[in-house]
């Protein structure tokens, strides 16, 4: 009997294989261009509690199989799949429970955002997470993660309390936290998903409401009007207040490129800030403007608004950095590209983030003021060369020009050069010593793969 077909029959009570009609939904992943029909995995462990994760982890470990660890599956480099010899653990499905109190709330991983607010909505309480509704939390909390509140309120590391992990050889069930494990609690804040164990729960603070959210999205007709709105943020960058959340992005349209900006107040105070109504004159009273009292609402609504799905049903690459300033020269070579394929997003971080050292949890990029991406969709070879090489051609322009400041591990890529550093900086001579002590590389094991803590991988 092969090894794999010894875990099989050691996880038959939870076990999904190819011929059920299930199989094909729990063995989906956001980034298709991961998903080869000859190279899935020999089956699908559907834990509905932490002790049916350490059994898959022991069996696997016992056996010597590797293991992909499955959230919602929205890593891009598609490090949630893995091939024949191989099973998937998928944490999706049964493993979403949810326990609050006045304060806090406990959530196992297989949880979406989208579950989470659902839960939350019409309460007195906010939580930090993700813009996409359908993200897990797994992925997004170990990578850190930022969203619409995160000017506000930090990361949504940030807010994490308390984690529990089985061990990557399925042998301990532990948890992390300020007082317990304070160094894997660290790991844990922004070391990225699969690296030490993997992770069953996670306690986050809630926070106030506010009043309300406001929406506004600025469309600017002219590549001139572009540029310039492009320059009046770059000039205002540290002056935006923290309650201001500004994401924005560059299309191609009718051979100029055109911005696009969407402001989220969470102060209505601040619905008049003069950076604001500069912004509206440039823009030529092209405006859209929504109130929402419910976050829930706003959030459904500008995944809606960015087509941000579950599964993309074309390949997708997508390759960027985070920046500490926007100067008027990179405004300019930005508006002046041509995008053959695809976007180019700038996603709004700084605030609050920004208020807590480098060293402070495993997310080196407290400084950055923008995670700046190309995202781009593909139907063959021809386009995926375009598309690649258009990212490497904005990813070299921030780089050459000094003004990229590293890289988010959420947006794993497995093209990037020098990528422990650029995930991880200064933070990653840490992270190894903890990596070693948890989950050693080069003593087997079944979690590993291509772009984890200690790798030698170079692409």
């Amino acid at each position: 009997m092969s090894n794999i077909a010894k875990c099989l029959q050691e996880l038959s009570d939870i076990a999904v294989t190819p011929p059920s009609p299930d199989y094909s939904e729990l063995t989906k992943i956001y980034n298709p261009a991961y998903l080869i029909k000859s190279d899935l995995p020999a089956f699908v462990a559907v834990p509905t509690s932490t002790a049916d994760v350490q059994r898959c982890i022991q069996s696997a470990t016992l056996n010597n199989v590797p293991v992909a660890l499955r959230s919602a599956g929205h890593c891009f480099a598609g490090y949630c799949t893995i091939g024949e010899n191989g099973f998937v653990v998928n944490l999706s499905h049964s493993m979403k429970g949810m326990e609050w109190s006045d304060s806090s709330v406990t959530v196992q991983v297989g949880a979406s955002w989208e579950d989470v607010y659902i839960q939350l909505d019409d309460t007195k309480h906010l939580v930090v997470g993700g813009c996409c509704p359908s993200v897990g939390l797994a992925g997004y909390i170990l990578g850190g993660g930022y969203g619409l509140l995160s000017r506000s309120f930090g990361l949504g590391s940030d807010s994490v309390l308390k984690m529990t992990m089985v061990t990557a050889n399925g042998q301990s069930v532990v948890r992390a936290s300020p007082d317990e494990n304070p160094d894997l609690y660290w790991g844990l804040c922004g070391g990225g998903g699969g690296n030490f164990g993997v992770l069953v729960d996670v306690t986050l603070s809630l926070h106030p409401p506010k009043a309300s959210f406001t929406w506004m999205s600025y469309k600017f007709k002219t590549a001139s009007d572009s540029e310039k709105a492009l320059k009046l943020l770059g000039e205002s960058l540290t002056e935006i207040p923290d309650d201001i959340n500004i994401d924005m992005a560059l299309n191609r349209s009718n051979g100029q490129n055109l911005l696009s900006m969407d402001v989220v107040v969470s102060n209505p105070a601040l619905i008049e800030h003069p950076l604001l109504l500069t912004l509206r004159k440039i823009a030529r009273s092209n405006e859209k403007l929504e109130t929402f009292r419910s976050y829930k609402k706003l959030v459904n609504k500008y995944a809606l608004m960015h087509r941000y799905v579950h599964y993309e049903k074309k390949p997708v690459y997508m390759k960027g950095c985070f920046i500490n300033e926007l100067p008027p020269q990179l405004a300019s070579d930005l508006i002046n590209l041509t995008i053959p394929l695809g976007f180019i997003q700038f996603v709004h971080v700084g605030g609050e983030i920004a208020k807590k050292p480098s060293s402070y949890s495993a997310y080196p990029h407290r400084q950055a003021q923008y995670q700046i991406y190309t995202y781009g969709q593909y139907a063959n070879k021809v386009e995926k060369k375009a598309v690649l090489d258009f990212a490497d051609i904005v990813y070299n322009m921030l780089t050459k020009g000094g003004y990229a400041k590293g890289c988010y591990v959420n947006y794993m890529d497995e093209y990037l050069n020098n990528w422990p550093q650029e995930y991880y900086g200064d933070n990653y001579g840490r992270l190894c010593r903890l990596k070693d002590k948890w989950n050693p590389n080069n003593n087997g094991g079944s979690l590993h793969f291509k772009q984890e803590i200690g790798s030698a991988y170079e692409p």
